[in-house]
């Protein structure tokens, strides 16, 4: 892996009207805080980037309400911090291939929220809650053990929603088919 980065040059503050930004595995140690003055950033990808904190991250994110998509996928990432509500723009969350092990309510509150991605991490429950994401059309809990699916998540069967997992055995499987018959099932 390469050494972490540690500046940035000058000039890339001059960058304020970017609306896109990946600045995947370049092993950042610290968020760069120059972002928070690219005022008109839609989009911003910090994936493999195992030593930043989600946490502070979102504390300098949720600043900018124009943030409609925000990938952190492959960063280690243990539990979703609570504040993860206050990006309350997001449309697209990513938080693919890290360790987490449930889905935290606090996204629930992300309403407006049109596809999730929590795939290849340590989830076995799909917990209600998960209702409240009304405009949800995507959502991606591959790679994990689902063995808990709460019935509130029937209630976003709709044409054009689609949801992709893995499941233990075919019962489950064969439950959601019964109880979400507009929507496009993955397994």
């Amino acid at each position: 892996m390469s050494s972490p980065l540690k500046t940035f040059p000058d000039s890339f503050s001059n960058l304020k009207n970017i609306t896109a930004l990946s600045l995947e595995g370049l092993n950042l140690s610290k968020y760069p805080i120059m972002i928070n003055e690219m005022t008109d950033m839609k989009s911003i990808n910090l994936s493999l980037n195992p030593n930043l904190s989600l946490e502070e991250t979102i504390n300098n994110l949720s600043e900018n309400n124009n943030i409609v998509e925000f990938a952190f996928n492959n960063n280690n990432v243990y539990s979703i911090p609570d504040n993860i509500s206050d990006m309350k723009s997001l449309q697209i969350l990513c938080l693919a291939g890290n360790t987490l092990d449930k889905i935290s309510s606090s996204i629930f509150k992300l309403y407006k929220l049109e596809r999730l991605v929590l795939s290849h991490n340590s989830i076995d429950t799909i917990p209600e809650g998960i209702e409240k994401l009304k405009d949800l059309h995507e959502f991606d809990v591959r790679g994990n053990w689902i063995l808990h699916i709460s019935e509130k998540l029937y209630e976003l069967d709709k044409p054009k929603f689609c949801l992709y997992l893995n499941l233990i055995n075919n019962e489950d499987y064969n439950t959601l088919k019964e109880n979400m018959p507009s929507s496009k099932i993955i397994k």
